[in-house]
């Protein structure tokens, strides 16, 4: 049986693996860390690993130089935490332009992202609280990697 196969170039980055330049995170009762990395890989999920984060965490990734390119795209599942009672706005932005924003739900299903990022040296996720302010509250981020695709001459799939 095939669980997961990983098919990826030299210009594919895990969120996960990427050192942030900064995390900004304060809950309601003052700072905390507000992002988990998770690591599936011996259990039997549909993903590999997943960041788990809470509202009001702010991340700045720093992008390599094959970052800075127009082509390429940010691919996640994003899903309400496990249990999830409130509600979260997603942000996402990159080169001082947001190209992401949504809020989900606790009953949402989970999303596939798959979205072309602008140009720029940091990638900013931001998780915010929604409407209905509960908790346990957050998002999960699974498989989360920025990826520039292959170009038809490179002999990939646009």
């Amino acid at each position: 049986k095939l669980r997961y196969l990983i098919r990826f170039g030299n210009e594919t980055r895990w969120l996960a693996d990427l050192e942030s330049r900064k995390v900004e995170s304060s809950g309601l009762l003052g700072p905390h860390e507000g992002v988990v990395k998770l690591d599936f890989r011996q259990s039997n999920r549909e993903f590999l690993s997943a960041l788990r984060v809470t509202p009001r965490t702010v991340m700045r990734y720093k992008l390599s130089s094959a970052g800075q390119k127009e082509n390429r795209v940010l691919r996640a599942i994003l899903s309400p935490i496990p249990g999830s009672r409130g509600d979260a706005t997603v942000t996402l932005s990159s080169g001082g332009r947001e190209f992401y924003r949504n809020e989900l739900s606790a009953e949402d299903d989970p999303q596939d992202l798959s979205l072309p990022m602008p140009a720029g040296e940091e990638l900013v996720v931001s998780v915010e609280f929604g409407e209905r302010l509960a908790y346990p509250c957050g998002v999960d981020l699974r498989d989360a990697h920025v990826a520039v695709p292959a170009s038809p001459q490179e002999g990939g799939r646009p």
